[in-house]
């Protein structure tokens, strides 16, 4: 008896997908917590652009003796590099906000 070569690559795909189904059930604690290391390196590149941009602007800023630019976007680009380096902060500052105005 012989198989063709369609019968031959069905059976290859049944047995690649069933594999991988079985396989699928333990790579969910996996994918979270690569999930989490992906995003934890990503806030770690977002401080470098963050600061890349601030400084770029920055000497912009100062070339046209715009001193007042120049300032606000080092406050704003260390703003954004801190809560970049501690997301845990924009929660707190957005629960401290919340209570003040809805009274918790």
């Amino acid at each position: 008896m012989k198989i063709s070569e369609n019968a031959r690559l069905r059976k290859v795909i049944t047995i690649w997908l069933t594999v991988q189904l079985v396989l699928s059930m333990a790579m969910v604690s996996w994918a979270s917590n690569y999930a989490e290391n992906a995003a934890k390196w990503g806030l770690d590149q977002a401080v470098w652009v963050v600061l890349f941009i601030t400084l770029a602007v920055s000497i912009g800023a100062a070339m046209k003796h715009a001193t007042g630019t120049m300032f606000t976007t080092i406050i704003i680009g260390g703003l954004l590099a801190f809560f970049c380096k501690q997301p845990e902060k924009v929660i707190e500052i957005g629960n401290a906000i919340g209570n003040k105005i809805f009274g918790g």
